[in-house]
């Protein structure tokens, strides 16, 4: 059994009332030796306040919950390892649960996160909105890296999809290619939807038609991009993916196909994670700024955390386009298909 508060006053000669100010600094003045004794104290007995028995008494534990969908989809993976080293920084413990995008799963980790009384929740994605709602009603600090309905009540920090999209397919069509089509994520998304919204703007603002016959929709996975994939080859030139993880079952289909990118397929995928880095071909990418996002909502998550009463903030960052190997001008990838 660890040491207690009372151990450590004991071995300090003090009340475990003067232990507290100390652990506490600020709340009662404490003379300067006698901090000295209480904290020699600490160092020698190893002693660790009890983060349940803090909490039980209303401070802070010094946690934060994430929420994350998966873990095989790179970006989440990327941008849990980001806020990991933040939340290490600050001081916190990150408390990680993967919710394998299901709603029942969501709720439990969203309970279970409000009984262990963490100081504040981080959500990467959200299927339990209404769930969601009640937990910030509740006092729970949060902030999702994702769209939430606006009445949840919630901080957001997102990147502009939409601008980002609409940049990939414009970079495809500087390059010269025309048919281009689009492998969307699932329709009940947000962020793919916008994604596609992004596509069709992109097409449009050229003068080419974006037509809905080549939006082909499959899961954010190697699979769903595969099978996306097999329903628009021989139809397109190019192909604007969705994520970096549907990109690579685009890739390995290219592959098995003997389909040369970016000679007779140009690809631009969104993300921006290893896997599109080192693909082959590199690919192009519209790459989420993940760092900045992150750092983003650890800077909202703390301040409402020391202020609950702060009103929601909404913070939308711009992506940006690094081009790579899977595309390059038609002029110089030979005649169009």
């Amino acid at each position: 059994m660890g040491a207690t508060r009372a151990d450590v006053a004991r071995l300090a000669g003090v009340s475990p009332a003067v232990v507290s100010y100390v652990l506490h600094d600020g709340t009662r003045p404490v003379a300067p030796k006698t901090r000295e004794r209480v904290l020699d104290a600490i160092a020698k007995l190893d002693y660790r306040p009890d983060p349940v028995a803090q909490a039980l008494r209303g401070q802070r534990t010094h946690s934060v919950g994430l929420l994350v969908p998966d873990h095989d989809n790179p970006f989440y993976a990327d941008l849990q390892r980001e806020v990991e080293h933040l939340a290490f920084d600050d001081g916190l413990v990150l408390l990680v649960g993967t919710t394998g995008a299901g709603r029942d799963r969501e709720t439990k980790y969203l309970r279970a996160f409000v009984d262990r009384r963490v100081d504040g929740l981080l959500m990467m994605s959200s299927q339990a909105p209404d769930e969601l709602s009640l937990v910030a009603a509740a006092g729970m600090p949060v902030v999702t890296l994702d769209r939430v309905q606006a009445a949840s009540g919630v901080s957001t920090v997102i990147s502009n999809e939409r601008s980002g999209a609409r940049r990939a397919v414009e970079h495809l069509i500087e390059c010269g290619y025309r048919r281009i089509g689009c492998i969307a994520g699932p329709g009940e998304s947000q962020g793919a939807t916008d994604r596609v919204a992004g596509w069709k703007e992109g097409l449009e603002a050229a003068g080419l038609v974006a037509q809905e016959r080549l939006v082909s929709r499959g899961p954010f996975s190697r699979e769903g991009g595969t099978s996306a994939a097999l329903a628009l080859l021989g139809d397109v030139d190019a192909l604007f993916v969705s994520s970096d993880v549907q990109a690579a079952g685009v890739v390995a289909l290219t592959h098995a196909r003997g389909i040369a990118v970016p000679d007779e397929l140009g690809i631009v995928s969104f993300d921006g994670t290893d896997l599109a880095r080192y693909s082959t071909p590199a690919l192009t990418v519209v790459e989420q700024p993940m760092r900045a996002m992150a750092e983003v909502a650890m800077r909202r998550l703390n301040g409402l955390i020391a202020d609950p009463g702060r009103t929601p903030t909404h913070d939308v960052l711009e992506p940006r386009l690094v081009v790579r190997e899977s595309t390059r001008p038609r002029a110089a990838a030979g005649p169009e298909a």
